[in-house]
């Protein structure tokens, strides 16, 4: 009996030990800017994007006028941001860099002082997502260099202890936040798509399928995500053993 009782408990420990995830790619989607000829939202909030000289280009399934192209120098989109200032979120997007040797800012939430939450590519070809309090920085950055003319998938998550970037739908980095309460900086707190909140980092490239959401997805939803079809809209399925 007491053979039979510890390996229980042994079994409750191992299943205990792995997060359970249903695979559900419309819970919490506060943002879906599938950029299909327009800058809308298609999570039915309605946080549309302003379009401030970006142009509709080719996305990466060969379907035109379904994606945009940033020029490097001018070009942003701005998003609203009273309902994405987020304490746990992920932001995904797909990228296409036209040029990999100067610093850009994919995505960035915050004001343009005092903090904001970015993902940002810097001009060693590093990719790094990071989020100030104050003057503290807690970032996940890996060394990879993104080939000019290559799609690539970035996501980032953030829940009350990590920080995680994937790129193509895989795990490349996690840091502890270290208890640090998130911030977006000073008023106004600004949206920035395709260059950073205090008007630097310009992307010269093109951004496509931007996805807000208001928790940390968790790796077997950021997988999926990568692998949706051009036509898929949603995945919800089983729940998988998922080590968080």
């Amino acid at each position: 009996m007491k053979i039979i009782s510890t390996f229980l408990l042994l079994l409750i420990f191992v299943y205990s030990s792995y997060a359970q995830c249903i695979v559900s790619l419309n819970s919490g989607l506060v943002v879906n800017l599938p950029f299909s000829n327009s800058t809308n939202d298609a999570s039915g909030n309605s946080i549309n994007a302003l379009n401030y000289g970006a142009v509709l280009t080719t996305d990466r399934c060969g379907n035109s006028n379904s994606a945009y192209q940033f020029n490097g120098s001018s070009n942003y989109m701005s998003l609203p941001t009273t309902n994405i200032q987020l304490t746990n979120y992920t932001y995904s997007l797909w990228v296409k860099p036209n040029d990999n040797s100067v610093y850009h800012s994919f995505l960035s939430i915050g004001g343009a002082t005092g903090g904001d939450q970015a993902i940002n590519m810097d001009n060693t070809s590093s990719i790094a997502v990071s989020w100030n309090q104050g003057s503290t920085l807690i970032s996940a950055g890996v060394s990879t260099v993104l080939n000019i003319g290559t799609w690539y998938y970035l996501t980032t998550s953030r829940d009350a202890n990590n920080v995680k970037l994937y790129i193509n739908g895989s795990l490349a980095q996690t840091t502890n936040t270290g208890g640090t309460i998130i911030t977006y900086g000073n008023s106004p707190v600004l949206g920035f798509i395709g260059a950073r909140v205090n008007s630097a980092g310009y992307f010269n490239g093109s951004i496509d399928d931007i996805r807000i959401y208001n928790r940390a997805l968790c790796d077997s939803e950021v997988s999926a995500l990568y692998n949706l079809s051009c036509t898929a809209t949603d995945i919800t399925y089983g729940i998988s053993s998922d080590d968080k």
